[in-house]
Order: C-alpha cells, then structure tokens, then sequence
C-alpha cells in the first residue's frame, strides 16, 4: 500500500519517501554493520511526501568531568561538597591554594536525531483526504503492537530517503523510530474544512531517532 501527497509527487525533481520496516528486533554485532537487509523488508506503507519546508538534525556527544566521574557514586551535590572539603583542608594545613585541575571524559555518543516539518495546504477534498489518511499511517506505526493480554511487539522502524533528479544529499539517515508526530490544523487566522470534514491546511512535524548511535565508520557510510 502506498499513498503519496500530492499525488503526481514522485515526478517532483525532490521528494521524501518514508517506509516501515518491521521491528524484529536486531543484535549489537547487526546495529554495528547496519542494513535494511537487519530487518524484516516487507513493506506495509510507502508514503511519499514533498520536500519538507524545514529540516533539522541534531547529534550529541556525552562529556563529564574528570573530577565528577571519580565522585559519582556520592551524588553531585555530595561530590561537591565532598572536593571543596578537601581544597579547604589543604589549603588551612599549607596555607597555599590547590590548583582545581579538571578534565573531559568520553562518555558515549547520543543517537541522531532529525525533525521535518510540513505545511500542507490541499487543493480538493481528496488531498485533504490523502493528507489524513498519511497522518493516521504515520502513527499507527509510530505505536507496539498487541502480543495476547499483556505483552507488545515494538514500534516500526522507517527508513527515510530523499529522491528524485535532485534529491537533498545534505545527509542519510539510518533506520530510524517516529518519536514524535504534530499535527496543526488550520492556517492560524482561520480554520476551514472541506465537505469531508478534513481541514484545508495542516502543518506536519515528525521527529525521528536512529536506532543506534554513530561512530566513524556509520558516519562515513551515511554522509
């Protein structure tokens, strides 16, 4: 099943596709050499999508303080008081000052993440009906699935690409989870519906995370 917006967006000269992978679950050893091929590729859902108006992505790395990290086990506030006893002892026994000396430590790397936003403004009742049925697709698998009673299968995962004859080739993205879906309805000044009932502009965002975090190797491969 696919559904596109508007509907003749494939022949845009740039355009977005998402696609969900089904979620089986992946080992370290399968993140660290990631592929579609980890997962499950039968696909349920192809949306294609303009370009968005707005892209953002956004990596963080993990640093703590030298002088922090021998101390965590006492609590930051503990830890705090705990050096500043010391400096303080030191100096009165010395009568010099110590130097507070402090280093980075590596701590990890935060997964990527990457934020589009739309404003979709359609031309007739069906694009606005198009419109919705994408936003319903979108978080039905954005959402577990039932196993029996009690237990869930895990979200979706998408795979997200740019396309076309001059498709953005500002970055890739690994296979990511929707984390996050808005959705505005209405231009702000007024809000007006078709005969369906569906609104005559709506302003998407989506949120993605990948599903591992980047090291030097991933980056090079999906730059």
């Amino acid at each position: 099943m696919s559904y596109s917006y508007p509907q003749n967006v494939t022949k845009f000269a740039s355009y977005v596709t998402l696609v969900h992978l089904k979620n089986e679950g992946v080992s370290t050893a399968q993140l660290q050499n990631i592929s579609d091929n980890v997962y499950n590729t039968s696909v349920g859902t192809l949306i294609a999508l303009p370009m968005p108006n707005e892209i953002s992505d956004s990596q963080g790395m993990r640093w703590v303080d030298e002088a922090d990290q021998s101390l965590v086990g006492l609590g930051m506030e503990k830890a705090k008081m705990y050096a500043g006893k010391i400096f303080s002892e030191t100096a009165k026994n010395t009568g010099k000052n110590i130097e507070k000396h402090s280093a980075l430590i590596f701590d990890g790397v935060e997964v990527k993440t990457y934020s589009f936003t739309w404003k979709l403004i359609p031309m007739n009742e069906a694009e606005a009906n198009g419109i919705m049925n994408i936003i319903n697709e979108l978080r039905t698998y954005s959402l577990p699935s039932l196993i029996g009673d009690s237990g869930f299968n895990f979200p979706d995962v998408f795979k997200v690409k740019f396309k076309g004859k001059s498709a953005f080739s500002g970055f890739k993205l690994l296979p990511s989870v929707l984390t996050q879906i808005n959705a505005t309805y209405g231009d702000g000044n007024s809000f007006m519906v078709y005969n369906g009932g569906h609104a005559s502009e709506v302003t998407l965002s989506l949120t993605f995370s990948e599903i591992t975090s980047r090291n030097q190797d991933i980056q090079r491969r999906y730059t």
